[in-house]
């Protein structure tokens, strides 16, 4: 039966197909206080509410916001914390830092766009590389850090081709990573904080 054939009852002919949510309706959601004080992400269409930040966590992200601010930021980029990033597919994503050219708006911050995005993971480390990974890709972001905060350890995901990393490795703890935006300015990863700290 086609959609023209249907009878007009004015109810799905599918009562049980899942609702695709749109970032508005997440929007709405969030200020109304529906999941408290927790934030949420919105990929494919699914609410994934993000987990509870913890110590070690939020000494991370602290510690890369100041080096992005104080290295990468004067070099004519956009720092930003916890910002949404919007992807063609309707996907909304809330990394921990992004990196943008200097000047770009809110409704900027589209994937594509993105110079860098860092995700910090201790206890989302699969839903990072499982979920977020594979649409950062997708949605041509040119360079993605996944930072393993207990092990200090980052892996760096570049050159998205076909929805997939062409280029991925990894440092850890004694090493220097630099972005591909500012090749010139690395960061040391012993200057990520200890997990017992």
């Amino acid at each position: 039966m086609t959609l023209i054939d249907a009878p007009r009852t004015g109810r799905s002919e599918d009562p049980g197909k899942p609702h695709s949510f749109t970032w508005h309706e997440v929007e709405l959601m969030m200020a109304s206080g529906v999941w408290g004080e927790a934030r949420a992400e919105l990929i494919g269409g699914e609410i994934y509410l993000m987990p509870e930040e913890g110590f070690l966590h939020v000494d991370c992200v602290r510690v890369l916001q100041r080096w992005l601010i104080a290295k990468i930021a004067p070099l004519g980029f956009e720092i930003c914390i916890r910002e949404p990033v919007h992807m063609p597919d309707g996907s909304v994503t809330i990394p921990d830092l992004s990196v943008f050219l200097a000047g770009t708006t809110a409704r900027g911050m589209q994937a594509q766009a993105a110079e860098l995005i860092i995700e910090v993971a201790d206890t989302s480390e699969r839903r990072d590389r499982e979920i977020k990974l594979p649409r950062y890709a997708a949605a041509g972001v040119k360079e993605v850090w996944i930072v393993s905060a207990p092990v200090k350890a980052i892996a760096r995901h570049r050159a998205a081709l076909n929805g997939a990393w062409s280029f991925v490795d990894r440092l850890e703890a004694g090493q220097i990573v630099a972005a591909r935006c500012a090749p010139d300015i690395g960061f040391n990863l012993d200057d990520l904080p200890d997990a017992a700290a």
